[in-house]
């Protein structure tokens, strides 16, 4: 049993759970909807094919930026000399729906 498609590879057969199993990151995909086939051949058995579409979004965030512990706007300007350290901190909050 294989997926085709953007993402391909075969799928894992549980004989415990009696089922096939395939894990991606669908940034392999990209953003958008895109088709995917799963196809199933055994001996003795015919082949079938499975089609289906996976709608792939990008993900809502809002992003705080701290300078040296200081939170920072995107025009806000610091001022270092030569050789100085600075601690740049991101977060990152998925706005989850």
């Amino acid at each position: 049993v294989q997926l085709v498609g953007k993402v391909s590879g075969f799928l894992n057969e549980s004989l415990a759970l009696n089922q096939y199993t395939i894990s991606f990151n669908t940034s392999k995909l990209g953003v958008g909807v895109k088709t995917l086939t799963i196809i199933a051949q055994k001996n003795l058995y015919k082949t079938k094919n499975f089609q289906f579409l996976v709608d792939v979004t990008e993900r809502e965030t809002e992003l705080e930026l701290y300078l040296d512990t200081l939170p920072k706007n995107n025009s806000d300007t610091i001022q270092v000399e030569v050789d100085d350290f600075v601690n740049v901190t991101q977060w990152n909050f998925p706005n989850i729906l």
